[in-house]
């Protein structure tokens, strides 16, 4: 397995989907070190599950960062909500690669659970405890504590529509091959079974509730030209349908 290079101080999670994309873009705007994170677990061969990690490749190829997968073969008749294999996973990487770590960036949107962003504040209080040598933080000390990474989430502010909005002025021809939104749920395998491999990548079944999102956000994002402020609008309006629908 290959090592960190030593001028890495930055984590980010990257899933495939469009708010990764989005925080692997925020990172490289920033000149920041960074190494993406992803998550593999699929005890039952889902392609939903082999498309992520694919266009999490793809993702970080395309901003020239290097992708850790963490890998789990764990027996599981329901697979738990993903954050919690993060914790452990950004955990890992934190104790596992003694440096002076900076950040965790996480494409997290005004949408996502409060709950999952108290939860990623685990990884770090895991990091302080392993320092200090104890189970709880009491004996973490300022300098511990300055030397700590910041959890950083550069989209708490924006909806969904509106991240794609601003990647779309920038990246909307990429935007096309490199994310990945398909997320069919267990409990219906029909559309599981509609996901099929191409010569570039994956088709997503197009039925299931992520599809169904991605497809109404990117139709908010393609129509956010008649939402401008009044008085702002022009005659002539510049076509902003960027994003297939």
């Amino acid at each position: 397995m290959q090592g960190l290079d030593k001028s890495i101080d930055t984590i980010v999670n990257v899933s495939g989907g469009a708010e990764c994309f989005a925080a692997l873009w925020w990172a490289k705007a920033k000149q920041l070190n960074v190494v993406g994170l992803h998550l593999y677990n699929n005890p039952t061969n889902n392609p939903a599950v082999e498309a992520q990690l694919h266009y999490a490749q793809k993702q970080c190829d395309y901003f020239g960062y290097q992708l850790v997968v963490d890998r789990t073969d764990l027996p599981m008749e329901h697979a738990p909500p993903p954050v919690n294999q993060h914790m452990s996973a950004v955990a890992m990487l934190l104790l596992g690669n003694p440096r002076k770590w900076r950040y965790l960036v996480w494409g997290a949107n005004a949408e996502d659970s409060f709950a999952q962003r108290l939860q990623l504040r685990f990884p770090i209080r895991a990091y302080l405890a392993q320092r200090s040598y104890q189970l709880d933080l009491h004996g973490c000390s300022a300098e511990m504590l300055l030397n700590a990474p910041i959890n950083l989430f550069p989209f708490e502010t924006l909806n969904k529509s509106e991240v794609i909005s601003m990647l779309a002025k920038n990246h909307w021809k990429e935007m096309q091959n490199l994310i990945w939104y398909c997320y069919p749920p267990t409990s219906k395998p029909e559309l599981t079974e509609k996901i099929s491999k191409t010569p570039t990548g994956y088709k997503p079944c197009g039925e299931c509730f992520k599809c169904t999102e991605w497809k109404q956000a990117v139709q908010v994002a393609n129509k956010s030209v008649y939402k401008q402020q009044e008085g702002t609008f022009k005659k002539q309006q510049p076509n902003q349908r960027w994003i297939e629908e």
